[in-house]
């Protein structure tokens, strides 16, 4: 049975200020999709963790610490076998279909998991690199897309409603004499 792999973090907010941050890695997850979960997280609650190379070591902290753990046969068990392709080149291929259906998130984990390959060439390290960046620079253009949506769909229907009470109270105007 997998027991939680887990690293701290001391994060340092521009006002001076630090926080302690765990980075876990649960059952059913991978380095690269623990890794990727929690900078995102991070990121989303403004605390950095969305640079390249701080994903990166993420996952290879993450994953040193699962090897001193003993735990790395049991966290593969509990990984759907089709998250595991043999080659870096093969994660690069998957990440590529990926990123043609707008699903960047998936494309920036699979590049990672291609990063972590134990040899990698140092140039194929570099490729690879690249191709996290530009799906890590597209996924937050396209939740930038989906927030401008969402705020643009919030607005509409604030506006709907204003205009629905500007109806039902000019109506009861018109009743009183």
């Amino acid at each position: 049975m997998l027991s939680r792999v887990h690293d701290r973090y001391t994060v340092t907010h521009t006002d001076g200020k630090t926080d302690s941050v765990t980075a876990e890695l649960k059952a059913g997850q991978d380095a690269a999709l623990a890794a990727f979960l929690f900078c995102d997280q991070q990121q989303r609650t403004g605390m950095g963790f969305g640079e390249l190379s701080t994903l990166l070591d993420v996952a290879r902290q993450l994953t040193s610490s699962l090897e001193r753990s003993g735990n790395v046969e049991a966290a593969k068990a509990a990984v759907n076998a089709s998250v595991f392709l043999k080659t870096a080149g093969a994660y690069k291929k998957r990440a590529k279909a990926a990123s043609s259906d707008d699903r960047y998130d998936d494309a920036a984990v699979d590049l990672m998991r291609a990063a972590l390959r134990p040899g990698i060439d140092p140039q194929a390290l570099e490729a690879v690199e690249k191709e996290l960046g530009i799906a890590l620079r597209d996924l937050k253009e396209q939740r930038e897309v989906e927030a401008n949506e969402e705020a643009e769909r919030a607005a509409q229907i604030a506006r709907e409603e204003a205009e629905r009470e500007a109806t039902e109270v000019g109506f009861v105007f018109k009743l009183v004499p």
